[in-house]
């Protein structure tokens, strides 16, 4: 089924420009599929990387590392869940402004969450709102030289080629009397990477 949906309009491009990235990034240091397996930091990285993985209870495991496109996977995944999908989940402070609005908490025969309710997610969502880089900004000061620099400038541009698109099809919900959905605004998605 071929559903015409805001996320998957937003989600698809923005993770294979980020798979694509990732890639090249990679590509720049390997020259054989097989090499990333066979790299001792790597397949330590990756074990330790693997041991932080939410199982969420269950089995979900990261694949074994059996070459360079596993990694690239493992890569471009865990960028899109710590930008674009966080930003989808944990973007909430403008839905808790009104305590009857999907209250965590309330009183039998009450509609609305509780004062208490209301002022701890509040003090939650202060805590937690500070602003941090997005993908957008400068990372070449953690790429190893200047060809890795080159290839985050060229996903950089990427990035905004989406935003552009983003806000276009924006506008045309707009114009259909639809809200926007700016999920995937690279210049708005913020990561968890200090300045």
């Amino acid at each position: 089924v071929d559903y015409d949906l805001p996320y998957r309009e937003g989600a698809i491009p923005y993770y294979e420009a980020t798979r694509e990235f990732a890639r090249n990034y990679i590509d720049l240091y390997y020259s054989s599929e097989s090499a990333c397996s066979t790299d001792k930091d790597v397949r330590d990285w990756y074990e330790l990387f693997a041991s932080f993985w939410p199982s969420g209870g269950g089995n979900a495991k990261l694949p074994a590392l059996d070459g360079c496109d596993t990694l690239v996977d493992v890569l471009a995944t865990s960028f899109f869940i710590v930008g674009p999908f966080h930003r989808h989940v944990g973007n909430i402070a403008a839905l808790v402004h009104d305590p009857c609005f999907a209250p965590s908490a309330w009183r039998d025969g009450e509609l609305c969450g509780t004062p208490q309710t209301a002022f701890a997610l509040s003090a939650t969502l202060i805590a937690v709102s500070f602003e941090t880089p997005h993908p957008t900004q400068s990372y070449e000061h953690v790429m190893l030289d200047e060809d890795a620099k080159a290839l985050w400038r060229t996903y950089v541009a990427e990035l905004g080629r989406l935003e552009e698109q983003t806000h276009s099809a924006n506008e045309e919900r707009a114009f259909q009397g639809v809200a926007p959905y700016e999920v995937f605004v690279p210049s708005k998605i913020e990561t968890s990477i200090a300045k």
